[in-house]
Order: C-alpha cells, then sequence, then structure tokens
C-alpha cells in the first residue's frame, strides 16, 4: 500500500494534541485491551503489529513502515485494542488524538477512501499470511518474506540495488511463524548460497532478482511434488 501524501502527512501533524516520539527497539507504542486514543503515523523505523496466542507465542499481524498510519482498527471501531504495536527498529512517529484525527477525516473525503484501503489491504494480507503458514515450507516463508522486507525498506542508497532490513534472526522467525532455531538454519543455506549475507540483526540483500529466482524455483519443485 502506498503510504500517505507529504501533504496529507503534514496536515495530520499539525493537528490539534499531536505530539512527536522517538521509540527505541521493543518500544510498546499500546497493547491489547488499551484504550484507542490515538491513531500513529510512521515517520521512520518499523513497527511490528501483533497478537498473543494462547501458547504465549506471538503471532505478526503486519509490518508498518514509514509513511504509513497504524493503530487504526480500534479508533474507527471505537473499540478496545485488539493487538499490540512494537518499535522493530528505531521509530519516530507521531500520536494523533482520535478526536482530531476523525473530525480531519470528515473534511477530507479522500481520506476515508485511502482508509478504506488500507483496511481492505491489510484484510487481504492476513488471508495471504494464513494460506502461507498452511500451504508453504519454512524456506518459502522465509523467502517470501525477505522480498516483502526489502520492498518495504527500499534500497540502501537511491536506485541502488543493496537491500538492508534491520531485523534479526528472531524476528524475522516471529513473522514467518518458525522456530528460531529453524529460521536460523535456513537463513545459513540461504547465505551459502549467496542469496544475501548476515550481520548483527541485520539481513543485506544484494539481488532482489535472485531472491525471487530461488522463490519461483520453491514454487515450482512444490508443484512438482
Amino acid at each position: 500500500m502506498f503510504p500517505l501524501s507529504a501533504a496529507i502527512q503534514q496536515e495530520l501533524i499539525s493537528l490539534d494534541g499531536v505530539s512527536k516520539v522517538k521509540g527505541e527497539r521493543f518500544y510498546r507504542i499500546y497493547a491489547e485491551g488499551d484504550r484507542p486514543d490515538y491513531v500513529y503515523l510512521l515517520d521512520s523505523g518499523l513497527v511490528k503489529a501483533s497478537v498473543t496466542g494462547r501458547d504465549d507465542k506471538e503471532i505478526v499481524l503486519s509490518i508498518v513502515s514509514p509513511g504509513h498510519l497504524f493503530g487504526l482498527h480500534g479508533v474507527l471501531l471505537e473499540r478496545a485494542r485488539s493487538s499490540h504495536a512494537v518499535v522493530l527498529a528505531e521509530a519516530v512517529f507521531h500520536e494523533i488524538p482520535q478526536r482530531s484525527f476523525l473530525q480531519y477525516c470528515e473534511q477530507r473525503p479522500e481520506v476515508w477512501r485511502y482508509l478504506a484501503q488500507v483496511l481492505a489491504r491489510r484484510q487481504g494480507e492476513l488471508h495471504r499470511k494464513i494460506q502461507l503458514l498452511v500451504l508453504h515450507d519454512v524456506e518459502y516463508r522465509l523467502l517470501t518474506s525477505l522480498l516483502e522486507l526489502a520492498e518495504l525498506c527500499g534500497p540502501e542508497e537511491p536506485n541502488g540495488s543493496v537491500y538492508s532490513i534491520p531485523l534479526s534472526q528472531e524476528d524475522l522467525a516471529d513473522i514467518i511463524g518458525a522456530t528460531r532455531e529453524t529460521t536460523s538454519n535456513k537463513l545459513n543455506v540461504l547465505a551459502r548460497r549467496k542469496l544475501l549475507v548476515l550481520g548483527r540483526r541485520r539481513v543485506v540483500i544484494s539481488s532482489l532478482d535472485a531472491l525471487r529466482a530461488a522463490l519461483a524455483g520453491q514454487s515450482k519443485t512444490a508443484t512438482v511434488s
């Protein structure tokens, strides 16, 4: 989903009561059950939205990148938070009071349309995530997530070909629904195939085309078997 336009972002952060917050890694922005007092606009960094299962296992619902709103569901439905949001990579974001946000939207029909698209897109992403977990193995899920995260983070340099994903192996394990050990093994296999380079809380990809080719190969193998 495309980010909000720079003009709308500027209007939002100029609303009454908006505050700017800097959060380090693991900073909890809100938790399940919290009152939906704010909508958030991410300026930099990465944020994950997730829920906790009955076995205390975390299920990652989405990764938020700069220029996007999050915390919308509770605000629009006027219900307590059904998920929690935590900073994955050092982030700067704006807290927009619920009342100011809704009053602004009433004056800007195009923002309502954008919000409808965001919610529909996220619903589709949840359905696709379920399909990935049920129908595909760990390596396929890992390759798919690495491609999506690389495109989300963007290249290190404008028009560059090197993509750096500022996440740990444990972060990636949570995202793909696998154990850290299994994820680490698969990452090392991909590293030996020269598809990526592993660093401290970082995965560097020098060719998205090579990653796409590996994913296509996985799809073909799965189809044949």
